[in-house]
């Protein structure tokens, strides 16, 4: 199943002019200047929420962000997949609005995470701060 072309990831208006915006945008944004889309950051927020298993409805105004008819099938099935995990039914591919809330929940409380990781105020370059906390969840999937 692909995503339908109607079908709209939505973030919180609020999340969108400022996380989304200055973690794509700031030139303190180890994203700034390079290929990456807002849909990119998305699914990061969602992958970093997932794994810290939070998550938290859109509040206030939703704001349109992209078509999911833009992921493309790999990108499509981590949503997928962790849909499936999370409501342990693989019922949920057939319910495009239940799969794209949960990816919008998970994306609503990770982008916070990775706003923090970028510009919380720890020392560093931001990307070593990412990729540190990339090293230590694999650390941990491993034990």
């Amino acid at each position: 199943m692909v995503f339908s072309p109607e079908a709209i990831i939505h973030v919180e208006k609020n999340k969108r002019e400022k996380e989304y915006e200055e973690i794509h945008n700031s030139p303190r944004s180890p994203f700034k200047d390079k290929d990456i889309l807002f849909k990119d950051i998305f699914l990061i927020a969602m992958t970093l929420g997932y794994h810290k298993n939070v998550r938290a409805s859109l509040k206030g105004t939703p704001h349109d962000l992209f078509r999911a008819s833009t992921f493309n099938p790999e990108e499509e099935w981590l949503i997928k997949s962790v849909a499936i995990a999370e409501k342990e039914n693989l019922e949920m591919l057939l319910e495009e609005k239940e799969l794209l809330k949960t990816a919008e929940e998970y994306a609503n409380a990770g982008i916070l995470i990775l706003y923090d990781l970028i510009f919380g105020g720890a020392p560093g370059d931001p990307l070593k701060r990412i990729e540190s906390y990339v090293k230590d969840i694999l650390s941990e999937m491993q034990k």
